[in-house]
């Protein structure tokens, strides 16, 4: 049996498990597809004949012959080594997945692996047409291994929705893929035959001159066909076919006969048959090796959820706290107040006491998917720890210590450890009990280890420390400083720290500048609780490394390569606010906010604000608290400009589309881009961060040590 014949009848039986009436949670389809099919017969059989001690280099060398023997001659060096990289990594989460030793570790590795497949499709589309045929095979069998994961967790959790949303993307997006690279290559295929024009090439074979006849030429008439023999070749074909070689024809030397003109019209008809039989054969052929597959996995498509005809507690996990506007909440509370209100929720959404992360996002009733599709589950570390900080300075202690116990909770359980902790959980649960109870992690970002956020962590932790002096606050605050001078410490003449870890593992050596300021702030809080003079050193490597960022015009940019060379084609707002926040050189801070009002500034509707960076489009509300802050507590003429950007938050609060009255959104237009290279979106969805941001705005026109950026205060 080879490979196709393994994937579909695979795809058959998988179709068998779905349609059953098999309960959720059992483990059916996992029992069934991975055990009995996948790992027998696909992975065992086709991928890792050999034992398993040598599963990832057999595959890797079947990767790499195919590879070799199709694209790296005709494709650009840069393309290849791309799809190659893509394809190793993919081998790398097959080994992961088929070494898996127990249920729980399949669930926690499926993740990853769903994850990576998506991005070896994305780099398909890269490939030139006339490859696109050898790769079909191993796009068949990562798609029914993809949709076989899908399908076991649509079965296991039926009243989980978006495991069926994410059945219904995967199964369209897979059918869309291989409609598209067929026509891609048919186009080609048909471009072959005689140069796609049906262009019929004429050759003189014989001369005769007959005694007292006219002179006579003996004429022969053909085409080409330039990728003669697919799929049985190996691909790089250029030998010529004689599609039909008719008789020849006798024709005077001058001039043409109706002779002529018959056989070349006859000539140019068989073209056409040739081409419509070989048209008819490469969609047998991709039939039997894709999109034969690719069609059935329709029948997994919820279609009356995908039209929208489902109510929305039919899309989604029960919502505890729906978007719904009270007018008289207005009238009755302040803007703090509602604030209050709305990040309580957000804690609240999915336990209601003890160590939990705030979801990040409100999403409204009516959801647009697509690139938002999962934001239901993210709880970012960041978030968490400016609403910790926002509930300190608000006195509610209960709350702030819920969510910095949450913070210790993922860095203490994270599975890597020595004082990291991830960027975003799951905000169901901080403990994957199906990972071990390690930290959960959001997919796909969430699992990085960036300084930024662990600096926020930090902050925080410091923060509530110097208001309850709870050991474990201080602990792990210093344990996640340590490992950012271990681990990201930059030794050049610009000093700083480095970004951190990506989600497998690997240095992050590029330096943001943003991230220096988070770290400038963590370690001047650190020195300000030890009195060890470590930190203060720390606190000053940070400060050289934004000070190195900032170009002669007074500004700052996002920070730098991988060596000491700005990244000045990024320029961020924060890199202006949070510096002068943080004082860092309190001397320049006229000229960066200035520029700051000038290029960032914008409006989105009637509500003006900042783009998150220059290259940006539409206000996002996180910065522009932060830049409402600095320019209010920098004073004078800057400081009458903030009012403008308080009363649009304060507007915003209450009329803001999708707003609750409680909660800021993130934008509010459709969403807010941050620009070419930052490259992700805010979304008009109620946003913590926006939220609380604001809050501590509003809380810093009364009290300086509401910017997050100022050093601590040790209370008693």
């Amino acid at each position: 049996m080879d490979a196709n014949e393994i994937a579909r009848d695979i795809l058959k039986r998988l179709i068998g498990v779905a349609a059953s009436k098999a309960p959720g949670g059992s483990g059916v389809v996992i029992n069934a597809i991975v055990n009995d099919l996948i790992f027998p017969e696909f992975l065992d059989k086709w991928l890792f004949p050999k034992a398993r001690e040598d599963e990832f280099d057999k595959f890797k060398e079947r990767i790499d012959l195919m590879i070799d023997k199709t694209l790296e001659v005709r494709i650009g060096e840069a393309t290849f080594n791309r799809v190659k990289s893509r394809l190793t990594g993919l081998a790398n989460a097959f080994t992961a997945y088929a070494n898996a030793g127990d249920l729980s570790d399949r669930k926690a590795k499926a993740g990853q692996l769903l994850t990576m497949a998506d991005a070896t499709m994305a780099e398909v589309e890269a490939v030139p047409d006339r490859y696109l045929y050898l790769l079909t095979d191993v796009i068949q069998i990562i798609a029914v291994l993809n949709i076989a994961i899908l399908v076991d967790q649509v079965k296991m959790y039926p009243d989980h929705y978006e495991h069926q949303l994410a059945l219904n993307k995967a199964a369209i997006g897979y059918s869309n893929l291989a409609g598209r690279i067929r026509d891609r290559f048919l186009w080609y295929r048909l471009g072959q035959i005689a140069e796609g024009r049906g262009v019929v090439i004429e050759q003189e074979i014989d001369h005769r001159l007959w005694k007292g006849n006219t002179p006579q030429k003996l004429i022969k008439f053909y085409a080409d066909d330039a990728l003669f023999g697919w799929p049985d070749l190996d691909g790089f074909n250029s030998d010529f076919l004689y599609i039909f070689n008719l008789e020849p024809v006798w024709m005077p030397t001058q001039g043409y006969s109706k002779e002529y003109f018959e056989a070349k019209k006859k000539a140019q008809a068989a073209v056409e048959t040739y081409a419509a039989k070989e048209k008819q054969k490469l969609y047998d052929w991709w039939g039997e090796h894709l999109t034969g597959a690719t069609e059935d996995f329709m029948q997994f498509v919820d279609w009356p959820g995908e039209k929208g005809e489902r109510k929305p507690k039919d899309r989604m996990v029960v919502r505890a706290y729906p978007v719904q506007t009270v007018p008289a909440v207005s009238t009755k509370l302040g803007v703090l107040e509602r604030i209050d209100l709305f990040l309580g929720q957000q804690m609240d959404q999915f336990s209601v006491s003890g160590p939990r992360y705030v979801q990040t996002y409100r999403l409204p009733g009516v959801i647009h998917y697509g690139e938002q599709e999962n934001m239901f589950h993210r709880a970012d570390t960041y978030d968490t720890s400016v609403a910790a900080i926002y509930f300190t300075l608000r006195d509610d202690l209960q709350r702030a210590c819920d969510l910095v116990d949450g913070l210790c909770t993922a860095l203490e359980h994270d599975p890597v450890g020595g004082g990291r902790i991830v960027a975003a959980t799951k905000a169901t649960a901080i403990i994957d009990r199906e990972n071990s109870y390690a930290t959960s992690l959001f997919h796909p970002d969430g699992g990085t280890r960036d300084i930024g956020n662990m600096c926020w962590a930090g902050i925080a932790l410091t923060r509530l420390y110097a208001r309850v002096q709870c050991p474990r606050y201080l602990y792990n605050a210093m344990l996640i400083g340590q490992w950012i001078i271990d681990n990201c410490s930059v030794d050049d003449g610009w000093q700083g720290f480095s970004g951190g870890e990506d989600s497998w593992g690997n240095k992050r050596l590029w330096r943001s500048v943003e991230h220096n300021v988070d770290a400038y702030a963590l370690f001047l809080n650190l020195h300000a609780l030890t009195q060890d003079a470590g930190w203060l050193d720390a606190a000053h490597r940070a400060k050289n490394l934004v000070i190195a960022c900032r170009l002669p015009d007074g500004y700052y940019v996002t920070g730098t390569g991988e060596d000491q060379s700005l990244n000045a084609g990024v320029v961020p707002t924060d890199t202006q606010s949070w510096t002068a926040l943080a004082g860092i050189d309190p001397e320049a801070n006229e000229r960066s906010l200035r520029y700051m009002t000038r290029a960032c500034g914008t409006k989105t509707g009637d509500y003006p604000g900042f783009r998150f960076a220059l290259g940006g489009r539409e206000i996002q509300n996180e910065v522009t608290a932060g830049a409402a802050m600095a320019l209010h507590l920098h004073g004078g003429a800057l400081a009458a400009e903030a009012s403008a950007y308080y009363d649009s938050l304060a507007r915003q609060q209450n009329n803001a589309p999708n707003t609750d009255g409680l909660g800021l959104v993130a934008t509010p237009g459709r969403e807010a881009d941050t620009g070419q290279g930052l490259g992700w979106k805010y979304f008009n969805w109620l946003h913590v961060a926006s939220s609380a941001w604001t809050g501590l705005a509003f809380l810093a026109r009364d009290d300086p040590y509401a910017n997050p950026y100022s050093s601590v205060q040790l209370q008693q």
